[in-house]
């Protein structure tokens, strides 16, 4: 049963980065990230209906409870690549909202049981936002720094070397 979860999902994947690639050479890079957008929270929506429903017809054996934090790690790594990828806020709160609502009905599939399982998925989303956010920060601070410096140099270069005596 998960082998064939891991399959949808690993298929999913390769479509998404495949458009991604795609995307990356269209002119109109706006046009781009909203067919990514897009694309990216259909794929998630039938990705989750599909797991679920494989879930809910042949219920899984309680596995390690690693599979719950290899899962949190993956979707941490998904929420930063999200917010670092310029995607809309609509398009990144359709993924967050889809991913809680998917983990969520979810029955029980680790040693952790019902009750902790979502807990930890949705304190995933929370972090995996945080950072995001943190990170796209510091980068637009990097950038601005940057670009503030090479005007500074130059206008350094621009002014005459010696100041102009009245």
């Amino acid at each position: 049963n998960f082998l064939v979860g891991l399959a949808i999902d690993f298929v999913g994947n390769v479509a998404a980065v495949g458009l991604r690639l795609h995307a990356r050479g269209m002119d109109d890079q706006q046009r781009a990230r909203v067919l990514f957008g897009r694309f990216f929270n259909a794929s998630n929506v039938a990705l989750w209906a599909a797991v679920n429903l494989l879930l809910r017809l042949r219920p899984p054996q309680p596995c390690h409870a690693g599979l719950v934090v290899s899962a949190c790690v993956l979707l941490i790594m998904t929420d930063v690549y999200m917010r670092l990828s310029a995607l809309d806020f609509s398009y990144r709160l359709a993924d967050v909202v889809t991913t809680v609502l998917g983990f969520g009905a979810l029955p029980a599939f680790s040693e952790l049981g019902w009750p902790l399982e979502p807990l930890c998925f949705l304190s995933t989303v929370l972090v995996g936002e945080a950072l995001g956010h943190l990170l796209e920060r510091r980068q637009r601070l990097s950038y601005l720094e940057q670009r503030a410096a090479t005007l500074a140099a130059a206008a350094s270069r621009a002014a005459p070397a010696y100041p102009e005596v009245p």
